[in-house]
């Protein structure tokens, strides 16, 4: 066994399960038994996860390193992208696996192609809400902050906007197909009361 795993992901095909860890290595584990080690992050490695498809292994860096690295499955490095000043606490690739956005502790959001296109940067400040996440059908981004809940495209663009009269959001999620959001704030316990809007492009 390998201590102080961190941030599991199966591979969309089943065959693989990739982890990060605190000595700054990306660990692969195959059906067969067989296990891989990634290397290049200069601290822990926090986070990791696959794009839908299956062709890269992003994994994020904490500390002094704060880059996201993209993996061939072979351990085959490609794109790295800095920019992040803190730990990387959540990747998520957009659902036709042409967008990751990375979250940090830096309180930002950052998005990435796996061609090296760096996209754009959203700040959500000291919120503790649920990482941003991608729209099941669009291109799409939704996050909570402290003004309120967003929605983004890759370039940087907010679309929508939703704000509440008191209390932070804590949690953001999109409707199976899309349509709606909703919400949960600081404010209440009963996130099925938070408002659901259909955001508008």
């Amino acid at each position: 066994h390998i201590a102080d795993l961190r941030g599991g992901d199966w591979s969309p095909d089943g065959n693989a399960v990739a982890a990060g860890q605190s000595i700054n290595d990306v660990f692969v584990w195959l059906v067969n038994d067989e296990k891989r080690s990634f290397k290049g992050h200069a601290f822990l490695v926090g986070c990791v996860a696959w794009s839908p498809g299956g062709e890269w292994l992003a994994s994020g860096g904490g500390g002094a390193d704060s880059t996201v690295r993209l993996w061939k499955p072979d351990g085959s490095s490609g794109p790295v992208f800095t920019g992040h000043s803190s730990d990387v606490k959540y990747l998520e690739w957009s659902s036709d696996g042409q967008w990751l956005a990375s979250e940090a502790h830096d309180g930002t959001i950052r998005l990435w192609k796996p061609d090296g296109t760096i996209g754009g940067v959203f700040n959500r400040g000291e919120c503790y809400s649920k990482n941003g996440l991608w729209s099941p059908k669009e291109l799409l981004l939704a996050f909570g902050s402290r003004e309120g809940a967003k929605v983004g495209e890759p370039g940087g663009t907010i679309v929508r906007e939703i704000t509440l009269p008191e209390g932070n959001f804590t949690a953001v999620d999109w409707s199976t197909g899309g349509a709606q959001l909703i919400f949960g704030t600081s404010r209440t316990s009963d996130v099925s009361s938070a408002a659901a809007t259909r955001p508008q492009p």
